[in-house]
């Protein structure tokens, strides 16, 4: 459990120095007894919130995504998985820079700004399922918004969730594009890599947040010899032990290891992020539990609501500012 609760920093860890595979069954066996309830999208109300919700292997435990790309389409073919998390029947003709196909239908969408038309589920939480040991005294969930391509480290973004609140988180996405006019410069010069011009051995697609996850994945393996159990790995690779943990937090926490020239990480020319704005209620979730689900008082009941803030949004473009037949017309117009 050392790996999943907050480190005692400073504290000297024993135990193995590397886990077999069976440390996932065991994160798989004790994470929380969460339940789903009345899930809706885009008006339609699923019996089955499974449905909707793709479980993986996060930083944190056990994460459920919902429209995250299936793991053969983020990930290179030599990477290991666990069972059948991270796994999604649905097929996908999408992609960041061309967007949908006429045949595409995931990842899933909405064709309307409106709360009726957005994400809406209600979450049971045990309350025997609460450690305070293990996870400071705040109770609730993390949540993270992000791109389709992109894996969730709940450790470093996250919007807080507490229990028994009603939450409405409301979304607005901004993109970035790169005029193809400028691909003629150097990354560094553009400060962007295009889709194709940089290589990662664990990823399909470039994106800097994957391009991070695995610089740290690098690291973590040439000084620990072993890498976190949340990290992209190859069958020969172990995962670290509660005896490694000290190495793991100076990989993560010091410039001393590797800095970001290392890891040279540039956005990429065409990237998807989005803002977020929530507004929070406590609820009455003894009352609201029985008459949703029949759950007793044991139950903690946080009902969570995303939609997109407008049926628009506006995109930024990098492009040249300033061109050899932009800067000779304006040097002679200067020495005239």
């Amino acid at each position: 459990m050392s790996l999943l609760c907050e480190y005692d920093r400073g504290a000297d860890y024993e135990g193995n120095f590397t886990f077999s595979d069976e440390f996932l069954d065991f994160i798989d066996k004790v994470k929380p007894e969460i339940l789903l309830r009345n899930c809706g999208f885009s008006f339609s109300e699923e019996s089955d919130c499974t449905k909707l919700f793709t479980p993986l292997i996060a930083d944190e435990g056990i994460c459920y995504s919902f429209n995250i790309l299936d793991r053969s389409e983020i990930f290179q073919e030599s990477v290991t998985h666990y069972q059948d998390f991270h796994k999604s029947d649905n097929a996908t003709n999408w992609s960041l820079e061309g967007g949908y196909t006429s045949d595409a239908g995931y990842p899933s969408r909405t064709f309307s700004a409106a709360v009726s038309k957005g994400l809406s589920l209600n979450i049971f939480l045990p309350d025997d399922d609460l450690d305070l040991a293990c996870i400071s005294s705040v109770r609730g969930y993390k949540i993270l918004v992000h791109a389709p391509t992109d894996i969730p480290l709940l450790g470093e973004e996250y919007i807080r969730v507490s229990l028994s609140q009603s939450v409405v988180v409301v979304i607005q996405p901004y993109m970035i594009t790169t005029s193809s006019s400028i691909k003629k410069y150097s990354p560094k010069k553009r400060g962007c890599y295009f889709r194709e011009e940089r290589y990662l051995k664990y990823f399909q697609t470039y994106t800097a947040e994957s391009c991070k996850l695995e610089c740290l994945t690098n690291f973590t393996l040439e000084f620990c010899g072993c890498v976190h159990f949340f990290m992209p790995r190859e069958n020969n690779t172990k995962i670290c032990g509660s005896a490694n943990i000290t190495c793991m937090e100076k990989v993560d926490s010091t410039s001393a290891v590797y800095t970001d020239e290392d890891c040279d990480c540039l956005l990429r020319c065409s990237d998807l992020n989005y803002e977020v704005s929530m507004s929070a209620s406590e609820i009455n979730y003894i009352y609201a539990a029985r008459k949703a689900s029949r759950f007793n008082n044991t139950y903690y009941m946080t009902s969570l609501t995303f939609y997109f803030q407008s049926d628009d949004f506006i995109t930024s473009q990098r492009n040249e500012f300033y061109g050899p037949t932009d800067f000779l017309p304006n040097l002679g117009e200067l020495v005239g």
